[in-house]
């Protein structure tokens, strides 16, 4: 008995020299660095924080600004298309010229929107790049003239043009 609290009383002051002094440790953490503003003071570890695979390593100097503009940008698509009038969207944007107002293909090519088979086999991230990309020889691309959320939105109303 007399070892076990000798050993666990031993552990705790090697816990406590390991992690350092609470009261140490907070005057650190509180201390204002001497460095710029995203690095350690000079002498000081830079903190270590968890990276992408869960391995440990050291925390970046700061954001990069194309990450801050990838931010920005989805936050910015990021409109339910609830808001936006996927049917208008359609209509305006001359869709129903090849895919007809009903959506069951007025060109020759143009898939029936209506089939619940083609609806199955087409992805939305398929429907999306179509949109955005234009399919040759004949679908013109609508990337830059559209929005990301508007063409979700038009994609999820084409995806309620489907029979139930």
């Amino acid at each position: 008995m007399r070892v076990l609290i000798t050993g666990v009383i031993a552990t705790l002051l090697f816990l406590s020299v390991a992690c350092g002094n609470g009261e140490e440790a907070n005057k650190r953490a509180t201390k204002p660095s001497s460095s710029p503003a995203n690095g350690p003071a000079a002498g000081e570890p830079a903190p270590i924080i968890p990276g992408e695979n869960g391995s440990l390593g050291q925390k970046p100097p700061g954001k990069p600004a194309e990450e801050k503009k990838e931010t920005q940008k989805a936050a910015a698509d990021s409109t339910p298309p609830a808001k936006i009038n996927g049917a208008q969207i359609f209509s305006e944007q001359k869709c129903a010229t090849c895919h007809g107002n009903d959506g069951r293909g007025k060109m020759k090519g143009a898939p029936d929107f209506t089939d619940v088979a083609w609806q199955r086999k087409e992805k939305d991230t398929e429907l999306i790049e179509a949109v955005k990309e234009g399919k040759k020889p004949k679908m013109p691309a609508f990337g830059a003239k559209l929005k990301g959320d508007e063409i979700r939105a038009a994609v999820a109303y084409v995806r309620s043009l489907a029979k139930k």
